[in-house]
């Protein structure tokens, strides 16, 4: 190849990269936190793919991130990122939020909880979006001060029932949404249906949260900081519902928090 072959052929990589840079300018980068497992005898990270075809669905780009990086990286970390889905996985060690040990307490996977409490708090500094789902709104509450039930059964008797883990992909019971809430106006509906996979939930919300979803028989579904643009939390699994005819309406969560992000 001739030398002016191979100038043509940077020059017409570099206007590639700068179509394609225009072209993506617009489409916000969502940051999803890992999972944990054991495969044939191998670490491996992983999130559920719900969660990527739902940012995708909504107009963002999702990017599993791992939690290995350093603390002294976070800033470069999340210079990347318009916005961070924080996501469920083993329960919180209690010492987080002040209480001992619960009998049917599992135990924690460590790494995966001390990086995500830290990039909690790194990205709400940077007044970045955040989406915590689950186990990751138990964090975000216990990063703002807050506590939870170890056991729904055992600590609220008389509960509706909500670690139904086989129907993770329905609608199993009714929630409200409070009005004058964001997330009451993004869903548009003082009623809807959700998923139940939890043993665990919020009990006591953090300073400067406040509820906006409750299940009938009292348990916190959803709360947020109305101080920042979009900090919520769920306790149930949007990703697995958002798709569903029945339980579509959970893509508004994705599109109102992709728009926070595309925003940011």
């Amino acid at each position: 190849m001739v030398i002016s072959d191979v100038r043509e052929e940077c020059r017409a990589d570099r206007q590639l990269r700068q179509m394609l840079d225009r072209e993506y300018a617009h489409v916000p980068f969502i940051g999803v936190s890992a999972r944990h497992a054991e495969k044939n005898g191998l670490a491996t990270l992983f999130c559920y793919e719900g969660y990527e075809h739902a940012v995708s669905n909504a107009g963002g780009i999702a990017s599993v991130i791992g939690f290995s990086t350093p603390e002294s990286y976070f800033c470069d970390l999340l210079a990347h990122y318009d916005g961070l889905i924080i996501t469920g996985g083993e329960d919180v060690s209690p010492e987080k939020y002040g209480q001992a040990p619960h009998q049917r307490t599992g135990p924690p996977d460590s790494a995966k909880e001390q990086f995500e409490f830290r990039l909690i708090e790194k990205a709400l500094e940077r007044d970045m979006p955040i989406l915590a789902v689950c186990g990751g709104s138990h964090k975000l509450n216990i990063v703002y001060g807050g506590n939870l039930y170890q056991d729904l059964d055992d600590q609220l008797p008389g509960n509706a029932g909500h670690n139904i883990k086989e129907r993770r992909e329905e609608g199993v019971h009714p929630v409200s949404l409070l009005p004058g809430t964001l997330l009451s106006a993004l869903y548009g509906t003082d009623r809807m249906m959700v998923n139940s996979t939890h043993h665990q939930a919020v009990w006591e919300l953090g300073s400067g949260l406040r509820h906006a979803i409750v299940a009938d028989d009292g348990v916190i579904e959803g709360f947020e900081d109305a101080s920042h643009p979009f900090v919520v939390g769920v306790q149930f699994h949007p990703e697995a519902l958002y798709d569903k005819p029945q339980t579509m309406i959970h893509e508004k969560l994705f599109a109102a928090f992709v728009n926070a992000a595309r925003r940011y």
